[in-house]
């Protein structure tokens, strides 16, 4: 992320917790099934959001997704 100019600065490592993975099964006639295993994704809480809030305000955007709890999408 550094070495793309991404601040990485609220990015941590979640110890004795898995990386989240999203496996996607294509079947017949384009049938799709997605498998989500949350891991790591998980633990982000709405405090971990508050804690970054300075950062995120300067934001142009925000993309948030569903492997983090919906407790911490709605925050702010």
């Amino acid at each position: 992320m550094k070495s793309q100019g991404i601040d990485a600065t609220y990015v941590h490592i979640a110890e004795g917790v898995s990386s989240g993975v999203a496996p996607i099964f294509c079947g017949a006639k384009r049938a799709k099934r997605i498998i989500v295993v949350k891991g790591a994704n998980d633990t982000l809480s709405p405090e971990d959001v508050d804690a970054a809030a300075p950062l995120l305000r300067k934001a142009d955007a925000i993309i948030v997704q569903f492997e983090i709890p919906m407790r911490t999408v709605y925050t702010r």
